[in-house]
Order: structure tokens, then sequence, then C-alpha cells
């Protein structure tokens, strides 16, 4: 590729730089422009443009716009924003805003926007909207919304749902949905067009054509 550091881009930390192909650095203190793809070896401090995507090896702390994908192999603190997706391998403090999906493989602190889908492998304490689906395998500590479906471990505050809201242990602030609400135990009640179930109790009752609760 052609980058304003030449071949040996991978042992520089830049300041500012611009890739017209592809660039490759050590890391980035500053703003880094590309027209296709950035690839930073270790970490990012401040603010990535790209063309198609940006590929970062260890932290980064700012902002990646790519029209394609983000990719941080460790934690982000602060934005990424994406046309296809974003994936951060360790936790994100922050937000994501992607057309396609959002994939935390850590602990997630922020909000995550997409199209399709937000997937968060630990715990969520902010909020996921999508247009898809929102799956955090543990705890959901604010909200949940979703064209069409919530998927949740525990969930302190609600659901929001335009299919299916599940929850594995309790809701403490609700269900709706156009479909199917499931929890274990609900503070706050649910709402559905068609079936509602509580595996223990419901407080704050249920509206639905079936319901089920003990």
């Amino acid at each position: 590729g052609i980058g304003t550091n030449g071949e040996v881009g991978g042992a520089f930390v830049n300041r500012a730089s611009f890739n017209f192909f592809a660039g490759y650095a050590k890391g980035v203190k500053g703003v880094e422009l590309g027209v296709g793809v950035n690839i930073i070896r270790r970490d990012v401090k401040g603010v990535q443009f790209a063309g198609l995507t940006n590929l970062t090896g260890r932290n980064t702390s700012g902002v990646q716009f790519a029209g394609a994908l983000n990719h941080t192999m460790r934690s982000l603190d602060g934005l990424q924003i994406a046309g296809f997706g974003n994936t951060v391998w360790d936790t994100l403090n922050g937000v994501q805003i992607a057309g396609g999906a959002n994939i935390v493989k850590g602990g997630m602190r922020g909000t995550q926007i997409s199209g399709a889908a937000n997937i968060t492998t630990q715990a969520c304490d902010g909020a996921q909207i999508s247009g898809g689906f929102n799956v955090t395998v543990k705890d959901v500590r604010k909200v949940q919304v979703a064209g069409g479906v919530n998927y949740g471990r525990q969930v302190s505050g609600a659901q929001v749902a335009g299919g299916i809201n599940v929850v594995i242990g309790a809701v403490g602030g609700g269900q709706v949905a156009g479909g199917i609400n499931y929890a274990r135990q609900v503070t706050g009640g649910q709402v559905a067009g068609g079936l509602n179930v509580a595996i223990d109790t419901v407080v704050g009752g249920q509206v639905g054509v079936l319901n089920f609760a003990r």
C-alpha cells in the first residue's frame, strides 16, 4: 500500500498520516486517514478514518470511523462507527454504532446501536438498541430494545421487542413485546401481543392473549 511512512511504517507511532491503499504503523497518537485499510500494530490514541477497515492490535482510546469494519483486539474507550460492523475483543467503555452488527467479547459499559445485531459475551452496563436482535450472555443493567429479539441472563431495567424477550433470571423493569415475553421473575409487568410467561412471580401484572405465572 501507499502511506506517508512508506515500507518502514510498522516502526513508527504516527501523529498524522494518510494512507491510500493500506497503511501499517506501530501506533497512532493523533489522526490517521485511509482510503482503504488502516492497520495499527499496537495502540490508537486519537482518531482513525478508513474507507474500508480500521484494525488495531491492542487498545483504542478515541474514535474509529470505517465504511465497513472497525476491529480492536483489546479494549476500546471511545466511539466506533461502521457501515457494516464493529468488534472489540476485550472491554468497551463507550459507544458502538453499526449498520450491521456490534460485537464485544468482554464486558460493556455504554451503548450499542445497530441495524441487525448487538452481541456482548459478558455483562452489559448500558443499552443495546437494534433493528434485529440483542444478546447479552450475562447481565444487562439498563435496557434492551430490538425490532426482533432480546436475550439476557438478568435484566435490571426493561426489555422492549417487536418479537420476543427472553430473560433466564429476573427482570427489574418489565417486558414489552409484540409476540412473547419469557422470564423467571418479573417486576414491572409483562405486556405482549401473544404470550407472557413468568416461571415464578410477576409484580405489575400481565397483559396478553395468553398469560402464565405461578
